[in-house]
């Protein structure tokens, strides 16, 4: 046989062999594992693990890990090129081995690398789910204060349906954490203290923004800036008085973009009802209090809770007026609530609301959850549900209410360190405590984390 049928019949091997593995055939050549793998206990839940893919990008990539004399786990399948993976919900004061595998023909495995978890310092937590089946599936993030050593202690945690933490930051860096939300890229935009910064998921802190005091309330708005509640002081008739403002930022640069302050076109000083008449709060005597932003679905409205008024207004975002006032001294809903937090616009157009109760007309003290169905034009409004337990519980300040893709209701019951879960018929599903005197600011059900 000549050299050139050779060349051919060798062509058509190498084409056919080709045409087989493209049908489902197995390459019969090893992904190079991969290399430099580093692991870090990035809290006393969790762990971060990075690698080199020596595989040219081309192998998926699996992560085990095993605890002291136990078996290799898979706890995250990976597409081709990936370089990261968090690993949650790990026991404190844990030592843990890691390796990273190349998926060819078999499994490439890395070099083996170790972290120990950390000792936890959170407090204890008692969680029950009473009827498993009626949950919302998902894990519940939280952010935990110790009133005792407000500027020591706090955590954004993660917990499971069984109430265990899986994920955690936090520590004396970050003062007190109040409101968080998830951004698009996966990222956290927390309030810290008295300003806010972008963290990931790994701890990472991106940047930190506290050029104004902010409080309570940063969102994300609909078209990419950041909207926060903040104070600063307005002398009227003579008084000093801690006012609020809305400021709109851009993310990227922190740049302000303006400020608008409540007293021009929410709250004259001559219409309002004085809730505190202490010099101490921020600035001077507290006044309006505005406490949460909202937008519309319609993304063309906001909604604005100012606490000591025992209103919510709707704001037009395009001029900034004021389309109407429900609550006390208001166009509707005269005495609905009292010193409401964190209201909520449902699919349905109704409002649901944290209705604290202090200042409650005739001294009663308690709070409850309730739901507005309200008619714009009409001026009308009324309640639909509402949540009251019996015993009654309360919380002053704080609190929180969700309304969770299957129907229930996730309750923030903040001075009690609490969060419930509750049915459309008021039945308690799923209950997290912790011990006093821990408080919780905010609770939200996500689907998956991070």
């Amino acid at each position: 046989m000549d050299a050139r049928m050779k060349n051919l019949l060798l062509g058509a091997a190498l084409l056919a062999a080709a045409c087989t593995a493209g049908r489902g055939g197995r390459t019969e050549v090893e992904a190079a594992a991969p290399t430099n793998v580093q692991a870090r206990a990035l809290s006393p839940f969790h762990a971060g693990i990075g690698w080199e893919d020596r595989s040219g990008g081309t192998a998926p990539l699996v992560v085990q890990r095993k605890a002291a004399e136990g078996e290799w786990t898979t706890v995250a399948e990976l597409p081709p090129g990936s370089r990261y993976a968090l690993d949650l919900g790990l026991e404190p004061r844990t030592r843990y081995q890691y390796r990273v595998g190349a998926a060819g023909d078999g499994t490439a495995f890395s070099e083996e690398v170790a972290v120990e978890t950390a000792e936890s310092l959170l407090p204890p937590a008692r969680a029950r789910a009473l009827v498993p089946e009626l949950m919302q599936p998902g894990l519940t993030l939280l952010s935990i204060e110790d009133p005792d050593y407000i500027t020591e202690f706090s955590a954004l945690v993660a917990v499971d349906e069984e109430g265990r933490t899986v994920w955690m930051v936090g520590d004396e860096r970050f003062l007190v954490i109040t409101d968080f939300d998830i951004l698009p890229g996966g990222t956290l935009l927390v309030m810290t203290g008295s300003g806010m910064e972008e963290v990931t998921p790994g701890g990472e802190r991106l940047w930190h923004y506290d050029a104004k005091l902010l409080h309570h309330d940063i969102d994300l708005t609909p078209w990419g800036t950041i909207l926060a509640l903040i104070g600063y002081g307005e002398t009227i008739g003579g008084m000093l008085f801690s006012a609020d403002a809305l400021l709109e930022l851009d993310p990227g640069t922190r740049a302000e973009l303006g400020a608008w302050p409540l007293h021009e076109a929410v709250a004259p000083y001559e219409l309002c009802p004085i809730c505190f008449w202490g010099d101490d709060y921020f600035f001077g005597r507290d006044w309006t209090h505005a406490n949460a932003i909202e937008f519309d679905p319609d993304m063309k409205h906001l909604y604005l809770s100012v606490r000591n008024l025992n209103r919510v207004y709707k704001l037009s975002v395009s001029t900034g007026r004021t389309v109407w006032v429900l609550g006390d001294g208001g166009d509707f809903g005269e005495g609905l609530f009292s010193h409401q937090h964190e209201p909520r616009i449902l699919d349905d157009g109704h409002l649901l609301l944290f209705d604290n109760g202090l200042h409650r007309p005739g001294r009663e003290t308690f709070s409850r959850v309730i739901e507005i169905e309200f008619d714009d034009e009409a001026r009308l409004a009324r309640i639909v549900w509402e949540y009251r337990e019996s015993p009654d519980f309360y919380t002053s300040i704080g609190g929180d209410a969700d309304r969770l893709p299957n129907g229930n209701t996730l309750i923030t019951d903040s001075m009690n360190g609490r969060v419930i879960e509750i049915s459309p018929l008021g039945d308690l599903v799923w209950e997290y405590r912790l011990g006093f005197p821990y408080r919780i600011y905010k609770a939200v059900r996500v689907a998956a984390f991070p």
